[in-house]
């Protein structure tokens, strides 16, 4: 914690050797977090990117409560999150762009089982 703490106070002062050593102490545990999560490796480069960028934006007002490698961790864990909504709410149905089957014949359905019934 108190080498964190020397960390933070490096970065402060705008040392750029402060942010490579941090990203190379923690990057493979963060890195292999994130795929974990994800499932991807693509998309777990670009949160672990995400988080370095965000974190070296607002080191100045850093305030650790914790170890550096918690508050990325959760960092790490928010980004995926962040992932996963945005992905949910940009999912789409493939049902509605597959062709539709033909309602049998000789079967009276009320509107919505043809519905039901279309999408099968």
């Amino acid at each position: 914690m108190l080498d964190d703490r020397r960390l933070i106070d490096r970065l402060k002062r705008g040392d750029r050797e402060a942010l490579r050593l941090v990203y190379m102490t923690h990057k493979d545990t963060l890195l292999t977090l994130a795929f974990s999560l994800v499932h991807d490796m693509n998309s777990a480069e670009d949160i672990l990117h995400d988080v370095f960028v965000s974190f070296a934006g607002c080191v100045g007002k850093l305030e650790l409560r914790t170890s550096l490698r918690k508050y990325l961790i959760g960092s790490v864990l928010n980004r995926a999150r962040d992932r996963f909504r945005r992905d949910k709410t940009h999912a789409i149905d493939v049902r509605d762009f597959g062709p539709a089957k033909k309602v049998p014949t000789g079967r009276r359905l009320s509107r919505r089982r043809r519905g039901v019934w279309a999408r099968r």
